[in-house]
């Protein structure tokens, strides 16, 4: 009778998946543009970034199988992010195990990171203060907690880089057009012909470079601020494609075949960009430097056939999921 549906119900509560998804940074990036040189070790050592996504309920008869499932991680030097997009309900054993969890990862030189923190499920305050709560206790670390997975990602793999020591330069630094990828790369000649046909650009936070849908021709370098990419979905909402900071470029889809733009560019930290379009690449074709505009055209494609790789690795495990 009831006695047997409140069992049948607690049983099928208790055995409900905690873990619903673990994967690691090898396999899932953040949005932010990263060179070359930090994309190879991220592949590299991207194991030290641990991501899992939990589901359900959190409570005295979950936690135990959950230490279990996380245990191996755990005793790592790892990054372990922690996405509560999914998590219904944590009661204060719950929060006991992630006090737990944290001093145990810490203890082998871990960090514990939580994403998509739900207000109803861990009330209003930040979780690391509900942590502090439970126990007062001064020896455990502060845990950082993020609106998003993606900044969740992006904090884990600069903090690693860094300690790899390849810190990736801040929205604030000014790099040098040569040390970007793609002109790095090429002859100093060919270099210093591309650099004299390119434009400065300055613009403000809150401003565009260009619009969805606006006809582009043109490829932008960051040499300083950030810019981002956004795709319009419904009037004052957009799905954020990317992250660009110094170092990086974004518009090459237009560069190369120009036409309607596919994102909104839109300022974020004040910015210093070179301009380079395809009116530019003409002048030096009439200057008979062809060479340089195919030069990069070919680097430019080389990278985008890179970034689609790793596109298509992306689509291929969230089929997986």
């Amino acid at each position: 009778g009831v006695l047997g549906s409140v069992a049948l119900f607690l049983r099928r509560l208790v055995n409900a998946p905690v873990v619903h998804n673990r994967t690691s940074g090898k396999y899932l990036r953040s949005l932010q543009f990263r060179t070359e040189e930090e994309s190879a070790l991220l592949e590299t050592h991207g194991d030290r970034i641990v991501y899992v996504e939990l589901r359900g309920n959190l409570f005295f008869g979950t936690t135990d199988r959950l230490f279990t499932e996380m245990l191996p991680d755990l005793d790592r030097p790892v990054w372990m992010i922690i996405n509560m997009r999914r998590v219904q309900y944590v009661d204060i054993s719950g929060l006991h195990l992630f006090r737990q969890m944290i001093k145990r990862l810490h203890s082998h030189g871990g960090h514990m990171l939580y994403s998509n923190v739900r207000k109803s499920a861990v009330t209003k305050r930040k979780m690391h203060k509900l942590l502090l709560w439970l126990g007062e206790e001064p020896d455990l670390p502060k845990v950082k907690t993020f609106k998003s997975t993606d900044a969740a990602l992006e904090y884990a793999e600069n903090e690693l880089l860094t300690e790899l020591g390849h810190a990736p330069a801040t929205t604030d630094q000014r790099v040098e057009a040569d040390d970007i990828d793609i002109l790095h790369r090429l002859k100093p000649k060919t270099r210093e012909a591309l650099k004299s046909v390119m434009r400065p650009l300055s613009l403000k936070r809150k401003m565009t470079v260009f619009t969805y849908g606006e006809h582009g021709d043109a490829l932008y370098l960051v040499l300083k601020g950030e810019v981002e990419l956004r795709l319009p979905t419904r009037v004052y909402h957009y799905k954020r494609l990317g992250k660009r900071r110094p170092g990086s470029y974004f518009g090459e889809v237009a560069f190369l075949n120009p036409g309607p733009r596919s994102a909104t560019a839109f300022v974020t930290q004040d910015a210093e960009l070179l301009v380079l379009d395809r009116a530019a690449i003409d002048s030096l074709a009439e200057k008979r430097q062809r060479e340089v505009g195919l030069y990069i055209l070919y680097e430019l494609g080389a990278s985008m056939a890179k970034q689609l790789r790793q596109t298509n690795s992306e689509l291929r495990r969230l089929e997986r999921w």
